[in-house]
């Protein structure tokens, strides 16, 4: 289930702050944990009951329209890790969200789903996090598309991009291309096994 969402609503011109808990980090934190356990069950059990997921990560509260190209950039590192990631650090280190959903928005120049810093340096290395990082719905497809982040030239190196920087399975079609991304040399086969083994492991 691809909630809760646990983004801080700093900007009123968001259209998706009803989902949210708000702007206090703190609050958010806690309505969140308590979203994760209620779905997921008891840490100890032996099955989860579903699979969480902690979206949109991160630094996306900004304006709905321009999501596909905005980049969230000078973002001073104490307003970072004092409100917009105290909440995905909860869910990741409290309550061991299974999923979390990289944001359509680019951080400091980089697609959040193609973003070294936020999925693999704060993620998987400081936070410890073991699950599985899904994208949003055809934010692959800004990597390349003409009016979006246009950070990566065409699908395959989109697609090989994503999967190297942490992003595991992909709403949307173009890692289709990553055969093609194979053959090309632009990723190997080692790291996508990588992904599929968290994706296999989630199923």
């Amino acid at each position: 289930f691809w909630t809760p969402n646990v983004n801080i609503f700093r900007d009123p011109r968001w259209g998706r702050g009803q989902e949210t808990y708000g702007e206090d980090p703190f609050l958010s934190s806690r309505m969140g944990v308590a979203v994760v356990n209620g779905l997921q069950g008891p840490a100890d059990a032996k099955y989860d009951k579903l699979h969480a997921c902690a979206k949109h990560f991160a630094v996306h509260s900004g304006p709905e329209w321009n999501r596909h190209e905005f980049n969230a950039e000078n973002i001073d590192p104490r307003d970072l890790r004092e409100t917009y990631l105290p909440a995905f650090k909860a869910l990741v280190m409290e309550a061991d969200v299974k999923e979390v959903m990289c944001a359509y928005n680019r951080y400091e120049g980089d697609p959040c789903c193609g973003s070294d810093r936020l999925l693999q340096q704060i993620l998987r290395n400081d936070w410890g996090f073991q699950g599985l990082i899904v994208s949003d719905c055809w934010a692959i497809n800004d990597f390349y598309k003409k009016g979006a982040h246009e950070t990566e030239p065409d699908k395959p190196h989109a697609a090989a991009k994503a999967v190297i920087t942490g992003t595991d399975l992909e709403c949307g079609s173009t890692y289709k291309t990553l055969v093609e991304a194979i053959k090309e040399g632009l990723i190997d086969e080692e790291t996508i096994n990588r992904s599929l083994t968290r994706v296999m492991k989630a199923r």
